[in-house]
C-alpha cells in the first residue's frame, strides 16, 4: 500500500522509520505536514551529510563571511527560543585543506576527499580541529537555508584557487590528480596528468586509464590543449 494512502495518525507514527526521501515525500501531502515536519526533515538532511562529511558552501557568501570556504556540518540539533519557537543550530567546521592565496604550497595535506556523483566529501577519521578557530558554533539553519551547495569540482575552481595548480588550468607535474586526496581514482604521486580540478574529474579519470599508452595519452593532451584554448 502507498505511504501516502495512510492516516495521518501512522504517517507520524512512521515518521522515525522512514527513509529521507519518504520523509520528504511525507511533507508533500498538505501544507500541515509541510509545516509540522519543516524542521524533521532538514535536520534528517544534515545529520545525513554530518555523517557522510558532506563538504558545502554558502550560495553568493562573500569572502570573509560565512560559508565562503569550504566546510562540513557538525553536530545540527533542535533548539527552543525564549519566546518558544524552535529552530535547528549547527556548527560548521573549515577543514583546512585549501591554499591560501599567498601560498604556494597546500596548507593541509591531511584531509583526503571522496567523490561521489560529482559531491566532495571528507575522508579522515578524526574531524575535530586542532584549531579552534576553526570551528564556528551556533549557525541557525535558517540563516542558510535555500542557500547551501553541496560542493562540487566546478565550484571549487571557480571560488578558488586550485589547491593543486594554483588555477595554471594545465598539467599538474607530481600531483598526479590530488595525490593522496584522489588516490583511488587517479594517478599515484609523480604521473604528469592533468589536474581534476582544473581539466574535470572525466578527462583525469580517463588518463589514469590510459597512461600507460603514450599514443593514446597523446591524444588526449590534445584535446586537453583544445579545452583550454577555448577558455582562454
Amino acid at each position: 500500500m502507498s505511504l501516502l494512502r495512510l492516516s495521518p495518525e501512522l504517517h507520524l507514527s512512521v515518521f522515525c522509520h522512514l527513509s529521507l526521501p519518504e520523509k520528504n515525500c511525507l511533507r508533500l501531502v498538505c501544507h500541515l505536514f509541510n509545516n509540522l515536519l519543516c524542521l524533521d526533515v532538514p535536520l534528517a538532511q544534515l545529520q545525513v551529510a554530518e555523517k557522510k562529511k558532506t563538504i558545502f558552501l554558502v550560495e553568493g557568501a562573500k569572502k570573509g563571511h560565512i560559508g565562503r570556504e569550504p566546510f562540513i556540518v557538525r553536530n545540527p540539533r533542535i533548539s527552543v527560543a525564549d519566546s518558544g519557537d524552535k529552530h535547528i543550530l549547527m556548527d560548521i567546521y573549515y577543514p583546512k585543506f585549501m591554499r591560501n592565496d599567498d601560498e604556494d604550497t597546500p596548507t593541509d595535506n591531511e584531509w583526503e576527499i571522496h567523490i561521489h556523483m560529482n559531491e566532495l566529501s571528507l575522508e579522515c577519521e578524526n574531524i575535530l580541529p586542532s584549531d579552534s578557530t576553526r570551528l564556528v558554533k551556533s549557525i541557525s539553519y535558517d540563516s542558510l537555508r535555500g542557500k547551501l551547495l553541496k560542493a562540487s569540482a566546478g565550484l571549487f575552481r571557480t571560488r578558488f584557487r586550485c589547491p593543486e595548480c594554483s588555477n595554471s588550468r594545465s598539467v599538474c607535474p607530481g600531483c598526479g590528480g590530488f595525490s593522496r586526496r584522489f588516490s583511488d581514482l587517479f594517478c599515484s604521486c609523480g604521473w604528469p596528468m592533468p589536474c581534476p580540478v582544473c581539466i574535470g574529474f572525466g578527462v583525469a579519470y580517463n588518463a589514469k586509464d590510459i597512461q600507460d599508452d603514450d599514443a593514446e595519452l597523446n591524444e588526449l593532451w590534445k584535446e586537453i590543449n583544445e579545452m583550454l584554448a577555448e577558455d582562454a
